[in-house]
């Protein structure tokens, strides 16, 4: 019984590896990458994006990757201000 709910446990917790399992460990150590709720396309090229509290603005020309799915998504990190910028953007083919 006891190695039936290790074994739960232990696959509970390699959940959230298994989510990100395709972004490159170089854009966000499996850590700060988030599915994209809203996207906005701006007037001025750039996209507003949106997930959750995390509210980010791609400047435009920021070099996007292919999305492994048919969702957008957006690496991040905050700066001393809290303000997120992006680390790495995933768009699908039809974004």
């Amino acid at each position: 019984m006891h190695r039936v709910l290790a074994a739960a446990v232990l696959a509970a917790s390699t959940l959230p590896a298994l989510a990100h399992s395709w972004y490159p460990r170089e854009c966000c150590n499996d850590i700060d990458c988030v599915k994209v709720e809203r996207l906005e396309r701006r007037p001025d090229g750039s996209m507003l994006m949106e997930s959750g509290p995390i509210t980010v603005i791609v400047p435009k020309g920021f070099d996007a990757r292919p999305s492994q799915d048919r969702d957008a998504h957006v690496c991040v990190y905050r700066d001393v201000r809290g303000r997120y910028h992006p680390r790495s953007v995933f768009l699908p083919a039809e974004a």
